[in-house]
């Protein structure tokens, strides 16, 4: 019998537990009524009525597990109980009054007390995203509270209409576009499901069962160890939706296992951080992005499966190749034999997860029920693990997990919502796009720079979730603009928002893992950062090349899949001095390499060509000097 049962979560306040135990069981328990219609007790919300408890359920836990300062972690702050207590009552009197709030146009005029109850109500809301998201998507988000009121002031682009900050509370407050905007629309109808399902399946030893499979597929092979990092963490990561957490979560196991097997710290962090940044853009889940994205592009799920499998199949294929080089050059062996688990055990062993996965993928693709699908797969796996018995794990644990985790997504979405509200209140998302493709003067090349930039500094601070919803509103109508088809627009951004959590100086999947490995943070966001190269590229490859979003003939998918393998080959020996059949490579030849490896991945004929000849030669040359060596 396996105990799974831990303390993953953070141990941030000293309160009682059973108030976050009731508030997440109370705020599945709407969930579940509102995407399943149950009706329990006749209880049917409206959609704003639903977000507005949402918040008023999940937004107390912030004040209570999240302290207001380091001073407070360890201590109640009363104060905090206050806030929790008014966040709650005020949730639910807006639920309680949503069809007043709809039908007699309370964002725009209303009475005094739910006018006086929507100034706190954004002063707790940004005081919750502040604690969850920290000082730098807090400081976007007051400036853009605060932004309708001098709309009217500001230049160019940014001009836009102005509002007395008792029209933007109301706005903010009781509007359709700002805290429960569309970032909390896509959280109360398909985040919260798989939020739950990836907690029932990390506390019942999901992540245990990851790391047995991998290290049963990969054990064998040279630097094996990362390998199993690689894979396990992909997979979890999938799953979590967070390369933070899932950091936390892998990490803490996979990170000393590779030190053992000979990685330097910094490697293994790096390896950790890539593979887990790299679990959000891999499909069949993506971290729940992939259907957020569907939504936004009002497509079938499957089409951005499809779409996003070569990225991110090439990625992790990418991080495999570098890792089997730096274990080549490093003469680094697999794991011991006797430490490898049985295959066949592990997945009998594990048949509860599989079984869970596979309901969750045929209710996905087959059933296309997004909204339910976690739900039925997290109910399944509960049961079969209550069932067999071999597994045991604390209710308390998983129900405080989930209060934790949720909390944080609720309450960094309805910041996010405040920003796109503010946008859409003063009409300046429309035109901010229309200057942005105006500025780069309608190249597209231009705007890509732009958008890339963009989204690498947006995505600091946020979750992955929230960093795309706000690029997709912000940024991709732009790209989109210059001429990008709507899925690669979406991809691309979404891309470039995921590079900065290993892409220094803020790097947080990096730095977490340095934390773990015990390494110096900017070395392994830096070497995070080279593993991860290929993230750099492959936007504007997909951009360009309808081929790597299966956008083609078999024949053109299959050439791209291949050539860019193959590229990736040759540039990663040039980081890693190290090529299949020759062994070490000195600086000339690591420098032919990438050159040959760089052109052959740009998706134009002639630099291919030119890569492969470039390559020839350079292979030519190289049998001529190792043969050389040889022989003298």
């Amino acid at each position: 019998m396996q105990n799974s049962s831990n303390n993953s979560f953070p141990e941030l306040r000293v309160i009682p537990k059973w108030i976050i135990i009731i508030l997440t069981f109370f705020g599945c328990l709407i969930t579940i009524n509102q995407i399943f219609n149950i009706g329990v007790f006749g209880f049917r919300p409206v959609s704003n009525s639903y977000l507005y408890l949402l918040i008023g359920i999940f937004q107390p836990i912030v004040f209570l597990l999240f302290p207001f300062s380091e001073r407070y972690k360890n201590k109640i702050f009363y104060p905090d109980i206050i806030a929790a207590i008014t966040i709650f009552f005020i949730g639910i009197y807006f639920s309680i009054n949503a069809e007043n709030i709809l039908m007699s146009g309370w964002d725009i005029e209303a009475p005094i007390f739910p006018t006086v109850m929507s100034i706190i109500f954004i002063i707790l809301s940004l005081e919750s995203l502040r604690r969850t998201g920290g000082y730098f998507i807090f400081s976007i988000a007051i400036f853009f509270t605060f932004y309708p009121i001098i709309a009217d002031k500001m230049p160019g682009a940014l001009w836009g209409n102005a509002y007395t900050l008792i029209e933007a509370a109301r706005a903010h407050s009781m509007g359709l576009d700002s805290l429960i905007g569309i970032p909390m629309k896509v959280a109360g109808s398909l985040l919260i499901g798989f939020l739950i399902y990836g907690v029932v399946l990390s506390e019942t030893g999901g992540g245990k069962f990851f790391i047995n499979i991998a290290e049963s597929l990969m054990g064998k092979k040279r630097g094996g160890q990362a390998k199993v990092a690689i894979l396990a963490s992909g997979f979890f990561g999938m799953l979590s939706g967070s390369p933070t957490s899932n950091v936390i979560t892998s990490g803490s196991l996979t990170i000393p296992a590779m030190k053992k097997a000979g990685y330097s710290s910094k490697y293994a962090a790096a390896i950790e951080a890539c593979a887990s940044t790299g679990g959000v853009l891999m499909p069949p889940v993506m971290g729940t992005v992939a259907f957020i994205m569907a939504s936004f592009l009002n497509v079938p799920y499957s089409d951005i499966l499809y779409a996003a499998l070569i990225p991110g199949v090439v990625f992790y294929l990418a991080l495999m190749i570098q890792i089997d080089l730096y274990a080549g050059k490093n003469n680094l062996k697999p794991i011991n034999i006797e430490d490898i688990p049985s295959l066949r055990k592990t997945i009998f062993n594990g048949y509860s997860y599989i079984l869970s996965l596979i309901c969750l993928i045929w209710l996905l693709l087959a059933l296309k029920l997004e909204s339910e699908a976690p739900f039925v797969a997290s109910l399944l796996l509960l049961l079969i693990t209550i069932i067999s018995k071999n597994v045991v794990f604390s209710w308390k644990n998983l129900f405080i997990k989930m209060g934790e985790i949720i909390s944080r997504i609720v309450s960094l979405l309805s910041g996010i919502g405040v920003i796109i509200g503010a946008m859409s209140l003063t009409g300046v998302g429309t035109s901010l796009s229309r200057e942005l493709v105006f500025a780069a003067g309608g190249d597209i090349y231009m705007i890509l720079i732009f958008g890339a930039l963009a989204s690498l500094v947006l995505g600091v601070g946020m979750t992955v979730s929230a960093c795309y919803i706000f690029l997709a509103i912000v940024l991709a109508p732009a790209i989109i603009e210059a001429g990008v088809t709507p899925i690669a627009a979406h991809l691309y951004v979404l891309y470039w928002g995921v590079l900065s959590f290993i892409t220094p100086p803020v790097a947080i999947a990096a730095i977490t893992a340095s934390t773990i490995s015990k390494s110096s943070a900017l070395e392994t966001g830096v070497l995070s950062m080279r593993l991860g190269s290929i993230l750099f590229f492959l936007p504007i490859l997909f951009v360009f090349d309808p081929a790597m979003l299966m956008n083609g003939s078999a024949f053109d998918i299959t050439i791209s899949f291949v050539t860019a393998i193959f590229a990736i080959i040759l540039i990663s020996a040039s980081f890693e001095s190290y090529l299949y059949f020759f062994g070490l490579i000195n600086k000339f030849y690591r420098i032919l390499m990438f050159a040959s490896g760089f052109l052959i991945l740009l998706p134009i004929s002639y630099t291919k060509i030119i890569g492969l000849i470039i390559f020839l030669i350079s292979i030519s040359l190289l049998i001529i000097y190792k043969y050389k060596i040889k022989k003298s």
